[in-house]
């Protein structure tokens, strides 16, 4: 029975990492989708020739260097017609030694699925199809796309709460004692600060407790704050103030 559990960054004595052990690992990092690590383009050389740049692929976790241009032929079109190739990985397993090629499939697609590549003792993936219109190649069109950065960013960053801010504005009459502004939308325990302004008059108010006297700051004057009473947002105040705009921020982990 194979050894259910292997350390693959380790000593063992024997040359036990395998391909599959490196391709589980390249599938766990960007998933096990076709990728492509360059900024190439296919060329179009001629309406029989079409040139694949050198460049990096990865496919199901398996990864595939071309490392020099690859020229690939395409058969004749006809004046009339339209058709289109299917240029695609070839991957064989040969009593465990294994090879990849690249192959044309004329006016036809391949069956081969990403997810399949490199699992068995054939395999086909569609690197690109090519688009003739009579005797012109009028097309071609990767199968690849650009490692999804943002997502291996997410996928690394792991379960940690992302930290968003909401912002709420609004025009009020503040009593003295509470003064309810309604519900926000926001889980309370997420709530992480409340900060903010109250405009009134010619003034700028923080939302802070106690409040100094703004004409001379020489004593506290009134106590002005936001805070949450169950789900709803409340202004604190020790004075009237009439017709104020509010604006608030909170901060929560989403």
């Amino acid at each position: 029975m194979a050894n259910e559990v292997k350390l693959i960054t380790g000593a063992s004595g024997t040359r036990h990492i395998t391909p599959q052990d490196d391709a589980s690992l390249i599938r766990g990092i960007v998933g096990n989708g076709a990728y492509i690590l360059n900024d190439v383009q296919l060329e179009i050389r001629s309406n029989n020739t079409i040139v694949i740049p050198a460049c990096d692929l990865i496919i199901n976790g398996r990864h595939i260097r071309i490392t020099n241009p690859k020229s690939v032929t395409i058969e004749n079109g006809a004046v009339g017609n339209s058709r289109t190739d299917t240029i695609y990985l070839h991957y064989t397993n040969t009593g465990g030694v294994e090879d990849v090629d690249i192959k044309v499939n004329k006016g036809a697609g391949v069956s081969g699925r990403v997810e399949d590549f490199g699992t068995s003792s054939v395999n086909q993936f569609t690197l690109a199809t090519v688009t003739l219109n009579g005797i012109n190649i009028t097309g071609t069109k990767l199968n690849l796309n650009k490692i999804p950065l943002q997502e291996i960013a997410d996928k690394l960053k792991g379960d940690n709460d992302e930290v968003k801010t909401k912002y709420i504005t609004k025009s009020v009459n503040i009593r003295k004692g509470l003064n309810s502004l309604g519900g926000v939308g926001i889980s309370t325990p997420k709530i992480l600060s409340i900060t903010g302004t109250v405009h009134y008059a010619n003034y700028v108010l923080p939302l802070s407790y106690p409040m100094m006297n703004y004409g001379s700051g020489a004593y506290i004057e009134w106590g002005l704050s936001a805070i949450m009473i169950g789900d709803a947002l409340t202004i604190v105040s020790g004075s009237d103030w009439a017709n104020c705009t509010v604006e608030i921020a909170i901060t929560y982990r989403s």
